[in-house]
């Protein structure tokens, strides 16, 4: 008996070839090319998202501005990551302390609102992805924050910006120096090995000192004494005496927030200041 074997082949299609949707899949499970698609080898499937770093791009985004950074991406200013919400844009700083800084929490002086749980959740995210030295300036009202508790991060900078330039920018402050999480009421930092205090949260804690989160050995009860801040924070190297750092008033209380270390109240509905949180 012969065995016959037969060989089938196939030509392909020169480039830029036009095909026409018959309607049919004879072929189940295979790829069907619709009208009007052209064939272009070496293209591999096109539909995927481009991931573009200069924002508006999908889940295959960087997670931080530190893998951008590390991605060939060095310029600061806005661009994408993927996040649990999906891809957000935001502002990356690229040029301080060696780049990689993700914004993760932006107030400017002409919004009022209350900054109890800032930190945790996504809160208006969509609107932080912008340059907070200009947004100082700027008469737009922007809170807005990242969930610093999903994201994934090393360090944390907090600093203030008035009138279009910078104020402030504390040191690099580890992540595990943190006491709490943050959107719990309490010390987040306390005489914390890069000399910061930092307290906050809702006003019954800042003022009235209740519900503080695992109160820190020899700290208020409060927030340093406040009694009329309001739901807020109050950010220093003095670990018992207000306002000698940044202090930001929540617009359920004192309605103002200090444009420099120690220095200079700005009214809640005026431009003149902005407080970021960086994290890398």
């Amino acid at each position: 008996m012969v065995t016959l074997t037969l060989v089938l082949a196939c030509r392909v299609p020169p480039e830029g070839t036009t095909f026409q949707d018959t309607g049919e899949d004879p072929y189940e499970g295979t790829t069907v090319i619709t009208d009007g698609d052209t064939y272009d080898p070496g293209s591999g499937d096109d539909s995927g998202d481009s991931g573009d770093s200069g924002g508006g791009g999908g889940d295959d985004d960087p997670a931080t501005c530190k893998e951008h950074l590390d991605a060939g991406n060095a310029t600061t200013g806005v661009h994408s990551i993927a996040t649990t919400q999906g891809s957000i844009d935001v502002w990356c700083d690229q040029g301080s302390d060696g780049g990689g800084w993700t914004l993760g929490f932006l107030k400017t002086s002409p919004e009022s609102s209350s900054y109890a749980g800032f930190g945790a959740g996504w809160n208006n995210s969509a609107d932080i992805a912008r340059d907070p030295a200009s947004a100082s300036a700027a008469s737009d009202a922007v809170v807005g924050w990242l969930d610093l508790n999903a994201l994934d991060y090393d360090e944390v900078v907090v600093a203030a910006y008035a009138g279009g330039s910078a104020s402030f920018r504390s040191a690099a402050i580890a992540r595990s120096s943190l006491r709490i999480a943050w959107g719990d009421d309490g010390y987040l930092l306390y005489e914390s090995s890069e000399g910061y205090t930092w307290c906050g949260g809702s006003g019954d804690f800042v003022d009235d000192g209740t519900g503080q989160v695992d109160q820190p050995s020899g700290a208020a009860d409060d927030c340093k004494g406040h009694s009329v801040l309001g739901s807020g924070w109050d950010f220093s190297t003095d670990p018992s005496t207000a306002n000698k750092g940044l202090t930001l008033g929540g617009g359920d209380g004192w309605g103002k927030m200090l444009a420099e270390p120690a220095s200079t109240w700005v009214a809640y509905g005026e431009a003149g200041a902005a407080y970021a949180i960086w994290v890398r």
